[in-house]
């Protein structure tokens, strides 16, 4: 999988930057949106359900702040943790293949 060095949300670049397990800044997260300088880390070393679990998470907060959606960081933390898992629980269920298969044609 080719992970992009930059993605465009809401009209703005927003860098990717693609970290290790050995890099200080994976130290405890997985990945991270820097809101401030639009950057969205990512743990690239993650197994694949992991990262891609990251990844809609990492957007989702980038989602909250762009539609200013402020909730106390536990809070929103708690909202998008529990969508990006369900929402990759749904996509990789293989009873969903025709959910996937629309998703990826409508793509």
């Amino acid at each position: 999988m080719e992970i992009p060095d930059q993605i465009i949300i809401k009209g703005k670049k927003w860098e990717i930057k693609k970290l290790t397990k050995d890099d200080p800044e994976t130290n405890k997260i997985d990945g991270e949106a820097d809101l401030g300088n639009k950057i969205i880390k990512l743990n690239t070393d993650l197994d694949h359900d992991q990262l891609l679990i990251t990844i809609i998470h990492e957007l989702l907060h980038v989602i909250f702040y762009n539609h200013k959606l402020r909730l106390k960081l536990r809070t929103e933390e708690k909202y998008v943790d529990i969508f990006s898992k369900d929402l990759v629980k749904i996509l990789l269920n293989k009873k969903n293949k025709k959910l996937n298969n629309a998703i990826k044609e409508l793509l």
